[in-house]
């Protein structure tokens, strides 16, 4: 149910995913350039002494992935 709604809205606003090579080589052409790129992954830091630091820095995980 949710999957239609969101293909359902993303095709509406045009950001649907393309599935074809063609289609996407198309909309990466229409792409403007970016000198930014986003490192998804996410990196252990030490954890703050303070409680202010310890609330800034809280990722909501339990445990790490091994």
């Amino acid at each position: 149910m949710l999957s239609r709604v969101l293909n359902k809205t993303l095709d509406a606003r045009g950001h649907k995913p393309a599935r074809l090579t063609e289609e996407m080589l198309s909309r990466l052409e229409q792409e403007t350039r970016q000198d930014l790129g986003i490192d998804g992954t996410e990196r252990r830091i030490n954890r703050p002494v303070n409680d202010l630091g310890q609330r800034i820095h809280y990722s909501g995980k339990k445990n790490a992935t091994p």
